[in-house]
């Protein structure tokens, strides 16, 4: 059915036509609320063991669907492309749903070829690099400059650069900040130093979502943020906005953002982490500081840029694998 009617719909649909969008959220609900500003509508899919959209990070905004059917199942006649994260868990999944129902893909891409990001810290990086580099979109959007360098060699048919927007008025330091907050999915190791009692015992980190306090609330008021991904994501970024201490690996993407005792930490292996939180607990907040003018200076982008970037992303969709009409 799907395939019929996407191409009828590649033959009838026009030029101004918003574009239906598969994706999943993964913790992405800051991103796929901003992006939903755009010509766009976005189906998040809903599935057991994948990540939901969380309400208190984002309210869903009017023209995000979720999709709790499979894809079978929906009455949704049709759907025009597909929206992944390059080298989450979930890329094989909307890969093959790519696939099935014959749609361009569009690969946001938030790490470079140098870095392995399919899991946390604990990930199996022995990975072939051929396996990585076969994993290649029709369009690739990286994030970040130095990401985008490394992609533009590859078999795509365009690569643009579309930095993090992030919005450095809703993160901005409180007067008292203490504790210290950490990413969602947190590894077995580092939960196995927290349950060693290698930090404080007052200082035991909590996940950074919570259903009783806004994400932007307990950054502005942390001191420390563990950030346990391989690469640059957007709730770092959110963490450094808020003068946070980011305490992150020391990995190909992130030292390009985080210089190391200047506007945060960075480590190599796990039993690392609790002398660098002392550290952190312990410092000025110059780092803090340092980590806020750092985001403002390389990521600050005005909204409506981010959304005019990506609507000429839609565009070039549309122009490239379907026939418009007016």
């Amino acid at each position: 059915m799907f395939l019929i009617n996407n191409v009828i719909r590649s033959a009838t649909r026009k030029n101004e036509d918003t574009l239906r969008c598969i994706v999943l959220c993964r913790e992405n609900e800051h991103f796929l609320s901003t992006l939903s500003k755009a010509n766009c509508e976005l189906y998040v899919m809903k599935r057991e063991g994948l990540s939901d959209w969380k309400t208190g990070i984002e309210k869903i905004p009017e023209n995000v669907y979720i999709l709790d059917k499979s894809i079978d199942e929906t009455t949704i006649s049709y759907f025009d492309c597909v929206i992944i994260n390059d080298r989450l868990q979930e890329y094989d999944l909307l890969i093959q749903v790519a696939r099935q129902l014959h749609l361009p893909v569009i690969s946001v891409d938030h790490s470079s070829k140098g870095s392995f990001q399919k899991l946390p810290y604990t990930m199996n990086v022995n990975v072939p690099p051929n396996e990585l580099d076969s994993k290649t979109g029709n369009i690739i959007v990286s994030n970040d400059g130095d990401i985008g360098k490394t992609w533009k060699d590859s078999s795509v048919q365009i690569a643009l650069e579309i930095p993090f927007y992030i919005d450095v008025e809703k993160y901005q330091p409180s007067e008292q900040k203490e504790g210290i907050v950490i990413d969602n999915n947190v590894p077995a190791p580092v939960i196995k130093l927290f349950e060693n009692s290698l930090y404080p015992h007052d200082y035991k980190p909590e996940e950074v979502f919570r259903k009783d306090k806004s994400v932007e609330d307990i950054l502005n008021d942390a001191k420390v943020y563990i950030n346990t991904w391989n690469a640059l994501d957007i709730k770092l970024l959110n963490a450094m906005a808020s003068g946070c201490i980011v305490i992150a690996p020391n990995t190909i993407d992130i030292k390009n953002v985080i210089d190391n005792g200047k506007n945060g930490f960075l480590f190599a292996h796990l039993d690392e982490l609790p002398a660098l939180v002392q550290k952190a607990l312990s410092s000025n907040g110059n780092i803090g500081e340092n980590a806020r003018k750092t985001v403002v200076e390389k990521y600050f982008t005005e909204e409506e840029g981010f959304i005019k970037k990506w609507n000429h992303i839609f565009t070039y969709i549309s122009n490239l694998f379907f026939s418009t009409s007016q």
